[in-house]
C-alpha cells in the first residue's frame, strides 16, 4: 500500500514501456523493480551509503512518477520513491534520475528536498551520469536547513552498473531466477540505448591547461578552467575505482584525506592546489586486502602518467639483495620488466631507482653509498610516456584507465605486504636450561 501522502504513483515495471521523452523514468523503473526481488541488491546497489539493514522480514516497495497529496506541491513530481519496512522501523527515499547528458537542477532538487522534509522522508537520492567522489559529496549544494533533516545522496548510473557486475561476479545471488533478473538488468544498463555513460573525456579546457603546464605558466586557482579540470578529476577518479572494481569483483574506493571525506570543497581545493603547485593530478585507490594504496598521478608538465604502490621492505632480511629478491619473486609477470622500483633508505639518504630488468641482473645495483644499510621500503611504479595520447581529451582518459588496469594486472595483484613471523615456541631443551638457571 502506497504512503498516505502520495496522491498518484505507478508501480515499477521490470520491462517498462512509454514515450522516448520519458526514458529516464523507464530506466529508473527497470532498476527499482529489481530491488525488492534480488536478495542483497538494495544494499549492494548503493554500497554502504544507506542506513538500512535488510533482513528476511524486510519489505521493499518501489514506486515511480510520484504526485503528492498537498496542493502546494503541485508540479513537484519526483521520479521515484523507495520505502523499506523492517517491521519495527521504516526508511524511505525520494529518487530523481537523469540519463544521457541530463543535469540535475538546483531548484528542482531543492523542491524535492522540501517535500521530503515535509513528509518525514529520510533521504533524497539522485542518479545520473555525473559521478561523485562519495555519495554524500553531492553535485548540488542545498541549505543546511534541509540537509539536516534529509540525507542528500548522489550515485552515478555507472556505479549502479558496476555494483551489479560485482554482485554477479561474486556469485552472491544463489537463486537462479534472481540471478537471471540481475544478468538481464546488467545487459539493459550496458546497452547504449539506456542512455547510461561513463566518464570518457576531459572538458574543453584540458588542451589549454596542459599547454600552460608544459610552458610552466602559472594557473589561476580561481579560474573556471581550473575548477572544471578539478571536477573532471573527481569524476575520473571515481570511474577509475569502478573500472578496477569490475576487474577484481570487489568494491574499490577512492582514498581521501579525513578533511576531504567530510567536505567536498576541501577535496576540490586539494586537487586545485596539486594542479597549481605541482602541475599534477593525483588520486589513490584502495583495493581490498592489497599491500597498499594504488597511487595514480598525471603530471601535466612532463605529460607522464605514473601508477605506483609503496610497501615496507622485509625486516627479517638484512641485505639489500635479499630484500630486493623478496620483491622480485612476486613480480614474475612477463611484462613486469617495464616497472621501475624506487628504494627508500634510512635517515636522509635520497631514493635510488632501477628497473625490474636491471634488478634481475644485479639485485644490489641501486645500493646507496652506505653499503651497511638496506632499503626501508620499495615503491613499485609503472611509468607511461605517451605525449600524443596525453594531450587528447578522450585519449588521455583511455590512456589513464589502461595504465591503472595494466599496473594492477602485472604488479598490484601479485604484491603481498611483508608480515613479521609469529614468535617461536620455546624448545624442551630451552625450558630445561631455564629451570636449571632458576634453581641455582
Amino acid at each position: 500500500m502506497r504512503p498516505s501522502y502520495v496522491k498518484n504513483c505507478r508501480e515499477t515495471c521490470l520491462i517498462p514501456v512509454g514515450a522516448e521523452s520519458n526514458k529516464e523514468v523507464q530506466v529508473l523503473s527497470a532498476f527499482m523493480a529489481t530491488l525488492p526481488v534480488i536478495d542483497g541488491w538494495l544494499s549492494a546497489a548503493f554500497g554502504s551509503a544507506l542506513p538500512v539493514r535488510v533482513g528476511k522480514q524486510t519489505k521493499i516497495k518501489c514506486y515511480t512518477e510520484i504526485e503528492f497529496d498537498d496542493p502546494a506541491l503541485k508540479g513537484c513530481r519526483p521520479d521515484g520513491l523507495i520505502v523499506v519496512s523492517t517491521g519495527r522501523s521504516e526508511w524511505s527515499a525520494l529518487v530523481e534520475a537523469k540519463i544521457k547528458h541530463g543535469k540535475l537542477e538546483q531548484p528542482q532538487i531543492e523542491k524535492y528536498a522540501q517535500a521530503a522534509k515535509k513528509y518525514g522522508i529520510d533521504s533524497l537520492i539522485t542518479i545520473s551520469n555525473e559521478m561523485a567522489s562519495r555519495p554524500d559529496h553531492h553535485p548540488i549544494s542545498l541549505p543546511k536547513t534541509l540537509t539536516n533533516k534529509v540525507s542528500l545522496l548522489h550515485f552515478s548510473w555507472a556505479s549502479v552498473l558496476t555494483n551489479a557486475q560485482i554482485l554477479q561476479g561474486q556469485t552472491a545471488v544463489e537463486d537462479p531466477e534472481q540471478s537471471f533478473i540481475l544478468r538481464e538488468l546488467i545487459k539493459y544498463l550496458n546497452h547504449e540505448s539506456s542512455g547510461i555513460y561513463r566518464f570518457d573525456q576531459m572538458s574543453a579546457a584540458w588542451t589549454e591547461i596542459v599547454k600552460q603546464a608544459v610552458g610552466l605558466l602559472p594557473f589561476a586557482k580561481s579560474s573556471e578552467e581550473v575548477s572544471q579540470i578539478a571536477s573532471d578529476w573527481i569524476q575520473e577518479s571515481k570511474d577509475l575505482s569502478m573500472r578496477l572494481s569490475s576487474l577484481v569483483n570487489e568494491r574499490v574506493e577512492v582514498r581521501h584525506s579525513k578533511s576531504a571525506r567530510a567536505d567536498l570543497s576541501v577535496l576540490r581545493k586539494e586537487i586545485i592546489d596539486g594542479l597549481a603547485n605541482k602541475h599534477s593530478l593525483e588520486t589513490e585507490l584502495d583495493v581490498p586486502n592489497s599491500a597498499g594504496g594504488i597511487k595514480v598521478s598525471a603530471n601535466l608538465q612532463t605529460r607522464q602518467i605514473s601508477v605506483s604502490m609503496q610497501l615496507v621492505a622485509p625486516k627479517d632480511k638484512k641485505s639489500t639483495a635479499a630484500r630486493v629478491n623478496w620483491l622480485l619473486r612476486m613480480l614474475r609477470h612477463e611484462d613486469s620488466n617495464c616497472l621501475v622500483i624506487a628504494a627508500t633508505w634510512p635517515s636522509r639518504i635520497e631514493n635510488t631507482h632501477a628497473t625490474v630488468a636491471q634488478l634481475r641482473e644485479d639485485p644490489s645495483c641501486f645500493q646507496c653509498a652506505n653499503t651497511k644499510v638496506a632499503p626501508v621500503s620499495f615503491i613499485v611504479t609503472l611509468m607511461v610516456d605517451n605525449i600524443k595520447a596525453f594531450n587528447g581529451r578522450k585519449t588521455f582518459i583511455s590512456l589513464l584507465e589502461e595504465s591503472v588496469e595494466q599496473f594492477y594486472t602485472i604488479a598490484g595483484q601479485h604484491i603481498k605486504a611483508w608480515q613479521a613471523s609469529p614468535p617461536k615456541a620455546k624448545t624442551q631443551d630451552t625450558l630445561l636450561d631455564e629451570a636449571e638457571a632458576e634453581s641455582d
